[in-house]
């Protein structure tokens, strides 16, 4: 069996697996192969100097972005102003903490909604910690966007925070999020996240949910700097205009929202929201900052990459309306819209490294290490004839001098 994994900086490497006669010392084998005009081919520099770029304009943006910061006299104050909605239906002795961060910002009213059949536990819950000012209500069955709805309608203030049953705020969270709405035109904001371990130590699943939060942090505080624009309001707590999202209109519009008119939706709420935005004319922002910076727990194992999985299908699903169906993206925030274009061109990009594989470098496997053609199973016997077509896409690689390595694992 022969498994190729090639990128555009490192060259190609070549694994042969235990179970092929190439491997017949029982040892695994890698070896690489790259040209050194590999190293300076105008493609690859152009590439390189491309990707590069981007990057130093988003941490250069990034660090050149400033949060609204807290009004004289605010318009909005969250003792009269602010409703904080929880749709759940397994929380558990995190909500307790993550309930008591919200009640410090003193909001109107907290109200957790949940299916039927949850009322009972929900409601011990929300007793333990104030049963004053949060409140308990249901819906007949699991699902997130009828949850929310469901709280929509039960909300008197001006503003609406939606918030996950184990984010944890801290105290002056509310205040900062308030600020943004100062702007009459701001009709959501959202805040920067860090992760919070779910024992005393992370675990490696958590130290990549926290590596993949920083980089969103980046790339937020960047786009609210460049042009103003976000990808996502993040549903573990995000704050809006509550005339917005009791407009029927909106309402009919989340509760049937169809994926090529024949998947009804129930996850990616908080894209539809952030879309919504954008093509009714309400402008967005961040608050990135230690004052609005919340905590969140993510998935201590292997159940994280079930999460990962999740987020990236709804994020292919919205980017792509927002590309390609709605539009409005493209002249509300080109500079979203052209980081949408990068995550959707990410899989044509490894397609493209593949070829780069065979542009830009001479490959071929040294014979010494193939046995005759005819003695190879099954699983093995593509192993010439790749060569051999490598040798016929690269002509005359022969007379350019190779670098092999190989190392045993």
């Amino acid at each position: 069996m022969l498994l190729l994994l090639t990128t555009p900086f490192n060259g190609p490497h070549v694994f042969l697996s235990k179970s092929c006669p190439l491997a017949s010392s029982g040892q695994y084998y890698r070896q690489t192969f790259l040209t050194p005009e590999a190293l300076t081919d105008p493609s690859l520099v152009l590439f390189r100097f491309y990707r590069y770029l981007w990057y130093l304009i988003r941490i250069a943006a990034s660090l050149a972005y400033r949060p609204v910061p807290l009004p004289e006299n605010p318009t909005y104050v969250a003792e009269d102003d602010v409703t904080i909605i929880v749709p759940t239906i397994d929380a558990g002795e995190e909500f307790k903490e993550a309930a008591r961060s919200w009640l410090v910002g003193k909001p109107k009213e907290v109200i957790i909604v949940t299916e039927e059949k949850m009322l009972g536990p929900l409601q011990e819950l929300a007793n333990s910690v104030d049963p004053q000012r949060i409140r308990v209500i249901t819906v007949p069955y699991a699902n997130k966007r009828l949850q929310m709805v469901k709280g929509i309608k039960e909300v008197t203030t001006d503003i609406i925070v939606f918030a996950d049953d184990d984010a944890i705020w801290p105290p002056t969270l509310l205040p900062y999020v308030l600020a943004c709405f100062e702007d009459q035109k701001v009709g959501g904001v959202g805040t920067s996240q860090r992760v919070q371990p779910v024992g005393d130590k992370f675990t490696v699943w958590e130290v990549l949910a926290a590596f993949r939060l920083t980089i969103r942090n980046i790339e937020i505080a960047a786009s609210t700097h460049i042009d103003g624009g976000v990808c996502c309001l993040s549903g573990r707590t995000a704050a809006y205009r509550t005339v917005i999202l009791k407009d029927p209109e909106f309402i009919q519009g989340f509760t049937h929202d169809y994926w090529l008119d024949r998947y009804h939706l129930n996850s990616g709420d908080d894209k539809f929201l952030t879309r919504w935005m954008v093509s009714h004319g309400w402008s967005t922002y961040i608050q990135c900052c230690k004052e609005a910076e919340l905590l969140s727990t993510m998935k201590p194992n292997w159940r994280f990459l079930k999460q990962v999985l999740r987020w990236t299908r709804n994020t292919w699903r919205s980017d792509m309306r927002s590309l390609f169906t709605e539009r409005y993206i493209w002249t509300a925030h080109p500079y979203v819209a052209f980081t949408m274009v990068s995550q959707v061109g990410i899989n044509f990009r490894l397609r493209v490294s593949q070829c780069l594989f065979f542009r830009l470098t001479n490959y071929s496997i040294p014979s010494r290490f193939l046995p005759d053609h005819a003695s190879l199973p099954s699983s093995c016997q593509k192993v010439r004839s790749l060569s051999s077509k490598a040798a016929t896409i690269c002509p005359g690689g022969t007379s350019l001098r190779r670098f092999v390595t190989s190392r045993r694992y």
